[in-house]
C-alpha cells in the first residue's frame, strides 16, 4: 500500500491518471486479500467493487456530494480511500476499522449500516433535504449483494421514482446475493444482463428511473466514463453494472457462494487456517439436526431467506422441499405462515438479528392469524460481533407476542424434542438457537440430581407441557408449561435459560461450598412461566434468580419478576442491559453483564442480606 498511503485521500484520486487509479487498484485487492487471509471477513463483496468505488471517488467529490452504501458488505474499499488505511490494518482489532460504514470513523459515512436493502430510501431522504434545502449536490446509493429482493428496496425506488432532482442509483450486479440469487427478480436482471440493458421488460424505467448500462463493470476507465455522464443529473437514473463477486481470488470466483463470507484462509489454496469458533458448537450442531430433521420428514417445508449455510444442503437434497425468498425475511414469514394455514408443515429459518426486519408479518400475518407454523430463530444472543447482528432483541421481541409459544434448548437432544413438540402443535411456535457461548458457558452433560417432568415422563410422549390432550394434535387450551428441575434446594432458585443453565449450575456449586442448597431449573419456555413450580417455590425459597442471554427489559426474567411482584420472594435478574452491543470481547460480556458465577454469587450474597 506504499503507493496509496503516499496519496492525500480521497481528494487525490480526482486528478490521478488511469494508470494512477490502477495502481490503486491493485494495492487495495492486494491488501483486501492479505486482510481478509489474516482476519476473515466479507471476501467476494469488498474485492467485486473494488474499482467501481474508485470510480465513484473519482468522478464524485463525497466532502460536498453524498453516498449512500447498502448492507456494507462492500464499503471496505471506500473505507481504504477514505483515509482509513491505519484503521483497516487494525480491522477486527480493539481500535480497528468495524465491518461496516460508521460515521464515527468517517464523515464520508452517513449511516451506521448492516442489514441489507436501506440505501435507496435512506438517499431518498437525503435528496428530499436537499431539495427542502435549495441546496445543490449528487446523492449516490450503492446497491448490491442480492438487496434488491428486499421490500424496502422497492419502497425506495418507489419513492425515489417520483423525485425531480438529481438522484444516482448504482446497481452493483454480481450475479449473487449472500446465496445464489433466487426469484423472477433476478431472472429480469438476467435478461438485461444478456441485452446489454435493453429487453424491454426494466423495473426501473416501469419505476420512473433513467436506465443505462454497463457490462464491463470493473472496468475503470469505462465506469468513470458512465459516472462523469450521470454527474448532475437532475432526475433520478440507475447505473446498472455487472461485476465480478470475489475477483482477484480464483477459488472465491469459482465459488461465491462460500466465498461471501471467509474465515482466515491460506492465499493460494483457501484453505481455513483456523478451525471454526468451538464456542458456536451448539448452534452449528443444532442447524445440522434442523437440516437433518427436515430431510427426513416427508411432509415438511423450509422457508429460508437466503441463507447459504443451511440452504445449499436442503437445496441439493430435497429441493422440492426447500424455498428460498432470497434476502426477504417479510416474504418468509408471511409465505410459511399461508403455507401452515393451509395444511403444510412449514418450518421458517431466520438469523435472530434479521428477524426484527419482519416483526409485523410476526404479528400480523403469523401470529393474529394463528398460523401453525415453525420459526427456528439462529444466532440469538450476544456475541463479539457488531451492533448490526447482535441478536440479542429475540427473548423481548417474541416472548411478549399472543399465540406464539417460544421455547430454548439448552442441547441438541432437548432441541430435536423441541421440533417434534412443534410438530403436534395447531398453533404458532419458535425456538431458539444461541449465536454461541463464552467459556464460562460451555453446554456439558446433564448433571441431575432429580428431574421433574422432564421429556417422556407424561405419558411416555415427548411433551413439554403438561396437557389433557391424550395424542395428535395439541390445542392451545390445554398449553401449560413445564419446567425441569435438575435439583431441588431451598433458600435460593437459579432458572438458567437456554444456554445460561450451565452458568446456574456452576452457581449452584459455589452456593453449595457456603452452605446454600440452591435450585436448579430448565425453564425451557421462553414466552411462558412454569407458575405450578413458581408457586412452589415460594414455600422455602428467599431469592429467585433468572439468567438470559438476551435484553432483561422485558426478557424472561421480568416475567418472573412481575410473577412475584406481589409476593415475599425476591427476584434478581441477569440479562443484557437495553444498549446497541458492539463488538465486545467474550471477557468484557461477562464483565459488563456480570455474568461469571463468582460475580452472581457475590450479587446473591449482597441480595439475601437486604431479605
Amino acid at each position: 500500500m506504499e503507493y496509496t498511503k503516499s496519496l492525500n485521500l480521497p481528494e487525490a484520486l480526482q486528478t490521478l491518471s488511469l494508470d494512477g487509479l490502477e495502481n490503486v487498484s491493485d494495492e487495495i485487492r492486494q491488501f483486501l486479500i492479505d486482510k481478509f487471509a489474516e482476519v476473515g471477513g466479507h471476501v467476494g463483496p469488498n474485492l467485486g467493487i473494488i474499482e467501481p468505488t474508485i470510480a465513484l471517488h473519482k468522478v464524485f467529490d463525497f466532502k460536498n456530494d453524498r453516498l449512500v452504501w447498502d448492507v456494507s458488505h462492500q464499503d471496505l474499499p471506500h473505507k481504504l480511500l477514505t483515509n482509513r488505511i491505519e484503521l483497516m490494518e487494525k480491522f477486527h482489532e480493539k481500535g480497528g476499522a468495524s465491518a461496516f460504514s460508521n460515521p464515527a470513523e468517517s464523515e464520508y459515512d452517513n449511516f451506521i449500516v448492516g442489514h441489507t436493502s436501506t440505501s435507496v430510501t435512506q438517499a431518498v431522504g437525503i435528496a428530499r433535504a436537499r431539495d427542502i434545502k435549495g441546496e445543490k449536490f449528487n446523492v449516490v446509493a450503492v446497491l448490491g449483494d442480492g438487496s434488491l429482493s428486499g421490500g424496502q428496496a422497492f419502497e425506495g425506488l418507489n419513492n425515489a421514482g417520483m423525485l425531480k432532482s438529481n438522484f444516482i442509483l448504482l446497481l452493483n450486479d454480481n450475479e449473487m446475493s449472500i446465496d445464489f440469487n433466487a426469484g423472477g427478480l433476478y431472472s429480469g436482471l438476467a435478461r438485461l444482463r444478456a441485452t446489454r440493458g435493453t429487453d424491454p421488460n426494466n423495473i426501473f424505467t416501469f419505476m420512473g428511473f433513467e436506465y443505462k448500462y454497463l457490462e464491463e463493470g470493473n472496468d475503470l476507465a469505462k465506469l468513470i466514463d458512465a459516472l462523469e455522464e450521470l454527474k448532475d443529473i437532475n432526475h433520478p437514473v440507475v447505473l446498472h453494472i455487472h461485476t465480478l463477486k470475489g475477483k482477484g481470488l480464483d477459488f472465491a470466483v469459482k465459488h461465491p457462494e462460500s466465498w461471501h463470507y471467509g474465515i482466515p484462509f491460506d492465499k493460494t489454496s483457501g484453505a481455513p487456517t483456523v478451525k471454526h469458533d468451538e464456542n458456536r458448537a451448539l448452534i452449528v450442531n443444532s442447524i445440522d439436526k434442523t437440516i437433518e430433521y427436515i430431510i427426513n420428514k416427508p411432509d415438511s417445508y423450509a422457508i429460508i431467506p437466503g441463507s447459504p449455510l443451511l440452504g445449499r444442503k436442503l437445496q441439493d437434497t430435497v429441493p422440492e422441499r426447500y424455498i428460498d425468498t432470497a434476502i426477504a425475511e417479510q416474504a418468509a414469514v408471511s409465505i410459511a405462515s399461508s403455507m401452515a394455514k393451509f395444511g403444510v408443515d412449514s418450518y421458517m429459518i431466520i438469523a435472530s438479528s434479521f428477524l426484527q426486519r419482519a416483526y409485523d408479518q410476526v404479528l400480523q400475518d403469523w401470529t393474529l392469524n394463528d398460523c401453525p407454523a415453525t420459526l427456528i430463530v439462529l444466532g440469538c444472543g450476544v456475541t463479539p460481533t457488531d451492533a448490526a447482528h447482535n441478536g440479542v432483541f429475540d427473548i423481548p421481541m417474541l416472548s411478549n407476542v399472543p399465540n406464539l409459544v417460544y421455547m430454548s434448548p439448552t442441547n441438541d437432544d432437548e432441541y430435536v424434542k423441541m421440533l417434534k413438540y412443534c410438530a403436534s402443535a395447531n398453533f404458532p411456535t419458535a425456538i431458539r438457537l444461541p449465536a454461541g457461548t463464552i467459556p464460562e458457558l460451555e453446554i456439558s452433560d446433564r448433571e441431575v440430581d432429580e428431574i421433574v417432568g422432564y421429556f417422556g415422563q407424561e405419558n411416555g410422549a415427548d411433551k413439554l407441557c403438561i396437557s389433557t390432550a391424550s395424542g395428535g394434535v395439541l390445542p392451545k387450551s390445554e398449553f401449560i408449561a413445564k419446567s425441569e428441575v435438575l435439583h431441588r434446594g431451598s433458600k435460593v432458585a437459579l432458572l438458567g435459560l437456554g444456554i445460561m443453565l450451565d452458568t446456574a449450575v456452576k452457581t449452584a456449586r459455589l452456593l453449595k461450598d457456603i452452605g446454600i442448597n440452591a435450585t436448579v431449573v430448565n425453564p425451557r419456555f421462553v414466552s411462558h412461566l412454569d407458575t405450578q413450580l413458581l408457586d412452589e417455590l415460594k414455600d422455602d425459597h428467599q431469592l429467585v434468580v433468572t439468567l438470559e442471554d438476551g435484553i432483561a427489559e422485558g426478557g424472561f426474567g421480568a416475567k418472573v419478576a412481575t410473577y412475584y411482584s406481589m409476593s415475599d420472594v425476591k427476584v434478581l435478574v441477569r440479562g443484557v442491559k437495553k444498549e446497541h452491543i458492539d463488538s465486545l470481547k467474550f471477557a468484557q460480556i461477562l464483565e459488563r453483564y456480570r455474568w461469571a458465577s463468582e460475580m452472581i454469587l457475590d450479587d446473591i450474597k449482597e441480595a439475601l442480606a437486604e431479605v
